[in-house]
């Protein structure tokens, strides 16, 4: 014999689910209507109350409208505040940074390409993670790679605005590769030579493009 249906429970239960949905469809439909202008003024409001870490959410939204993610405005204002955030546990800070603030700090260089300092300071970046690691040939040629493709974009302009020094990256990278044995060809070493030099005269202060030179 078929169980008897509890009409009372089904009717309940539809009633709560189909609020439910509607909850939800609700929710979802503010949070996609939401521009990327109300998610900055979100996270500003946040970030004057110094909830830095829900800060950081509101300007990665916003952030998340542009396809082409290329308002710096927005970009720098998630940058400052992912570093502004205070995490409990290591691995949360290690998952933040390798797959937001490292990627963030590069689409900033990338973006505001006629902007020494942004280089400089996603490729010190960089430089930094290679060497205290300890030696890999493998790390090293990722780091002159990634100088590389920043000197292309200044390819043809004027020494004025300070960009020869981003070669000290390039420099030092190929320098710790002699050192350690790894192939470096003649070519190269006088690439390298040339690259330490161009970084010191603008920057004669540069220690570590001092002691590459050195290692040559």
């Amino acid at each position: 014999m078929a169980a008897r249906v509890n009409v009372k429970f089904v009717v309940i239960l539809s009633v709560v689910l189909v609020a439910v949905f509607a909850a939800a469809a609700t929710t979802a439909y503010f949070v996609a209507t939401k521009s990327a202008a109300e998610y900055v003024a979100l996270g500003d409001q946040q970030a004057a109350e110094g909830n830095w870490k829900e800060a950081a959410r509101m300007y990665e939204r916003a952030v998340g409208h542009d396809e082409a993610r290329s308002n710096l405005e927005y970009l720098n204002k998630w940058r400052d505040a992912v570093e502004k955030t205070s995490y409990d546990r290591q691995i949360v800070f290690s998952q933040v940074f390798y797959t937001k603030y490292r990627p963030l700090l590069r689409q900033i260089a990338m973006v505001d390409r006629g902007n020494v300092d942004a280089h400089h300071r996603y490729l010190d970046m960089v430089r930094r993670e290679t060497v205290n690691a300890g030696f890999s040939p493998e790390a090293h040629q990722v780091l002159v790679d990634q100088t590389e493709e920043f000197l292309r974009l200044w390819e043809g302009a004027s020494e004025d605005s300070g960009w020869p020094t981003l070669r000290r990256y390039r420099g030092i990278a190929r320098s710790r590769m002699s050192a350690n044995g790894a192939e470096v060809t003649d070519a190269q070493v006088r690439e390298t030579e040339e690259d330490l030099l161009a970084a010191l005269r603008l920057d004669p202060s540069d220690d570590e493009a001092v002691v590459s030179f050195a290692q040559l």
